[in-house]
């Protein structure tokens, strides 16, 4: 689901579009928002999901896990109250240039990525929430593959490092 599903929705009208679907359906449905945080906010940017948009990896991270642990409780049970059962989130690049695309998005050094990743997905799985691990190291200095084709012309071994 993208933002533009929610902009003039309510709680109410997204959760009872989601049963609709499942109640014509013979099969289990997945229903997947970009619900990082920070940036990549599909919900929480409009006020009737919520007061504040989510905070970013590179914020929430600065609390440590318990801090990421109680902003994905928060974020699965506005996602499950809405009938969404699959986040795509964690970012799990690693960037400490401010000048890359995806610095803003991930939770910093490779430490910092460890912790948020970890604590992310055991408490996204402890609550049936799906996730994915997005982003990985690497990406960080490329452009936008959201509007355009990005080239990477490191070398292998400058990749794997």
């Amino acid at each position: 689901m993208f933002a533009s599903d929610f902009q003039d929705e309510t709680p109410e009208t997204i959760s009872a579009f989601v049963d609709s679907l499942d109640e014509v359906s013979s099969l289990p449905l997945i229903y997947a928002v970009d619900e990082e945080g920070g940036t990549v906010v599909r919900i929480s940017k409009f006020p009737q999901y919520r007061t504040e948009k989510f905070l970013s990896p590179r914020e929430l991270i600065e609390g440590g896990a318990d801090a990421v642990t109680a902003d994905t409780d928060e974020k699965c049970r506005l996602l499950m109250s809405l009938g969404i059962n699959f986040n795509l989130a964690p970012v799990a690049d690693i960037s400490e240039d401010s000048s890359e695309f995806i610095y803003y998005r991930s939770a910093g050094g490779i430490e910092n990525a460890v912790e948020y990743v970890r604590a992310y997905v055991l408490k996204s799985s402890e609550l049936s929430v799906g996730s994915t691990l997005k982003h990985f190291p690497g990406y960080g200095g490329n452009a936008d593959t959201h509007t355009g084709a990005a080239y990477d012309d490191r070398d292998l071994d400058e990749l794997m490092a």
